[in-house]
Formats: C-alpha cells, structure tokens, sequence
C-alpha cells in the first residue's frame, strides 16, 4: 500500500517519511504524513484522553474485535494506538537509520471505525540520526552514537507519550500495569519483526528489537525470538511477553494465539506439523 506525504519535504526527517511512506508492504494500512491534519478523525493524545473520546475508541475497538469485553477492547486499543507510533521509527530505522519524534506534542493517529490505526501525522519533522549522518547539521534532528542510543532516544519518547494512556486504561481494563506494558512491547517486537522480513532485513531488525525492549522500565520484557525445528524446515518465532487476549473474544476457540506466553512450546510444534 502507498501512501502520499502530504507536506513538501524540506528537512532530513521529511524526506525519510516521505521515502518510508512510499515502501510497499502487503496489508500494512498505517499511512504515514507530514503537518497537522485539517480534516476530522485525528487524535492527538490529549484527544484520546478525553472520557468521552476514549468510551467511543474502546466502542470501535469492540466492534472490530466483536468483543463487549473491556480487558480486550483496551489491550487491543493500546496495541493499535502503540502501533501508529513504532510503525515509521522501525521503518525509518531498518532503512535509513532515522526516527521521527512521536512525542505527544508531535504527532496525531487515525483510527477507523473498527479501531484500527490508519494514520500518523508528524507536525514537524523532528527526529534523531546516527553519528555521521549527512542529516547530523540539521537542527530539527537530535545525533546519537549508535544504534542503541537511536533506540533510547525513541524508546523514551515513545513511553513518554504512551505512560498517561496506560494509565487511563488502567482502571477500565483492569489489567495490571505489567500486562499492559507487556501490549507495547509486543507491539513494538512484533513490528520489528513483520516489518524486518518485508524488508528483507528481517535478523538486523530482531537484533535490534534488543536494543529497544528489555533495557530499562517499563518496557522491561526483552525481544524474544526461538528457532523451532519442525518438518517442514525451522520457524523463527517471536513469543510474545503479554497476552493479547484473542483467546477471549467471541466465536474464537479459547486457544491462545501462536506466539502468546500461555502456549507452549510443545503446542507451537504441534500446530506447525498440523499445517504440513
């Protein structure tokens, strides 16, 4: 899917979103963008704060998970909310070795109608590159060392953003602040990992999902990825730290997903051999 950016890029961010929004990747439906958005539909965090703003998020939710549990509608809200934010920093990362700056004051996210992130917008191109980058003279653009410093600097602007919006679906999920810190950093893995194999770059992009997760709190829980030889070959899969609750919803088999900590690695190899 391609998607346009909607400013004309004029700095060393803009041009990295402008190339990332460009990259092809079957069923990736987040858009990528440049400047506030005029028409309706984008949250900014303040936003999604709101009481009454967020009831009609975890409504979306609902409808898409077909699910009137709270624990699900907002796990899954967290996760697509979290996801909006990590798509275009794993993409800037793994190509150009850049992330944009999703502080909340930076960046407003689209949900559609069954609560599915559609859309980040950047009012500024803000962001951080490595030591030696041609872009390191840009004064919108933080320089770090290396690799894992690019991953701090994005990994405290992510929780900064994300700490007040864990703690309002605190009380409404009544799931544990583990748990859902937990939902990010499954989604952060997650995406390394998908968006890695799309890009054809998928050990460089695992390797560096240990630079991300598992350093400091509350993103805690490491980057875990195990080799299961089976059959048909060997599987590299990603176990998550937290479960999505996808077993909970309704019509569903009460089996846990593939990757989710409550299945084990017997059951892994199992359904790998039932689908030879």
């Amino acid at each position: 899917m391609t998607h346009a950016v909607t400013a004309r890029p004029t700095a060393a961010l803009a041009e990295t979103l402008g190339r990332c929004a460009e990259i092809e990747i079957e069923h990736l439906g987040v858009g990528l963008r440049l400047g506030r958005p005029a028409e309706p539909g984008w949250l900014t965090r303040a936003d999604a704060l709101e009481p009454d703003v967020l009831e009609d998020l975890l409504a979306r939710v609902g409808r898409g998970a077909g699910s009137g549990k709270r624990s699900v509608q907002g796990t899954w809200l967290l996760e697509a909310y979290a996801g909006a934010l990590v798509v275009p920093a794993v993409l800037g990362a793994l190509t150009e070795g850049r992330v944009p700056d999703v502080d909340s004051g930076n960046t407003a996210v689209r949900l559609d109608d069954e609560g599915e992130a559609t859309g980040v917008a950047f009012a500024r191109p803000l962001g951080a590159v490595l030591a030696g980058d041609e872009a390191a003279g840009d004064p919108l653009v933080a320089v770090v060392a290396d690799r894992a410093a690019l991953w701090g600097w994005f990994r405290r602007r992510l929780v900064g953003h994300l700490e007040p919006l864990v703690e309002a679906l605190r009380p409404v999920t009544r799931r544990g602040h583990r748990a859902l810190w937990a939902s990010v950093e499954d989604t952060c893995s997650g995406y390394l990992d998908w968006l890695g194999e799309s890009l054809g770059r998928g050990p460089e992009a695992r390797a560096q999902a240990g630079l991300l997760l598992g350093v400091e709190p509350p993103l805690r829980g490491p980057a875990v990825f195990t080799e299961i030889a089976w059959s048909g070959g060997v599987e590299i899969v990603r176990e998550r730290n937290g479960c999505c609750l996808s077993y909970a919803r309704g019509g569903r088999d009460g089996r846990a997903c593939f990757t989710c900590p409550r299945t084990t690695p017997e059951e892994r190899l199992e359904r790998l051999e039932a689908r030879a």
